[in-house]
């Protein structure tokens, strides 16, 4: 975290927090605050952030979850319902729990279908026949539920064969322009930053 001192701001090494008390202590300004709510210590309850509870209520109303540990506002557009946040959480997207600890399904039907028949979409170089194209789209939700299950034991390589269209990190759904990361073992293509939080 960060100190509140507006003359400050500077960055609160972990060693200054006590997370049992709920404060940290800044060492460049002597600012004491509050972990919770992210202020100057005080006593009692944090007061209301009305900006923070009007984003929470509408990442409520768009499905969005939050991180259990970061509190972070994190939106599932496709794959699994494993999340894995920023601060290197994971967690169930239906039901927010620490990952594997609870009985969700690691995946939804539709959202499944859905993922696949874009990416067979998106690749397709003109319409596919439909038959043609059924059987892609089983193909790779196959695929993604093999690259769901892979822990990348055999590691990743760059692919940097210049594409005009450039590469899609298959994850976070990204464009990247200079390279793409595969999986040795899978063939998942995923971006340094999916391979460092996700993957």
């Amino acid at each position: 975290m960060y100190c509140p001192n507006k003359n400050c701001l500077q960055f609160i090494q972990p060693e200054s927090v006590n997370k049992a008390s709920s404060f940290a202590f800044c060492k460049h300004c002597s600012t004491v605050a509050c972990t919770k709510c992210k202020e100057k210590w005080h006593a009692g309850a944090c007061r209301v952030d009305n900006e923070l509870q009007a984003v929470i209520s509408t990442a409520r109303q768009q499905g969005w979850k939050q991180c259990f540990k970061c509190k972070r506002v994190v939106e599932l557009r496709s794959g699994c319902h494993h999340i894995t946040c920023h601060c290197k959480a994971e967690f169930c997207y239906i039901c927010g729990v620490k990952w594997k600890n609870c009985t969700c399904p690691v995946f939804e039907e539709r959202r499944l279908y859905d993922d696949a028949a874009a990416r067979v979409d998106q690749a397709a170089v003109q319409p596919l026949a439909p038959v043609f194209r059924m059987n892609m789209i089983n193909q790779v939700q196959q695929q993604i539920i093999n690259n769901n299950a892979c822990q990348h034991p055999a590691g990743f390589v760059r692919e940097t064969e210049r594409k005009p269209s450039g590469y899609r990190c298959e994850i976070c759904d990204v464009r990247h322009w200079r390279y793409i990361l595969a999986c040795r073992s899978c063939g998942i293509e995923i971006c340094e930053e999916c391979r460092r939080f996700r993957a």
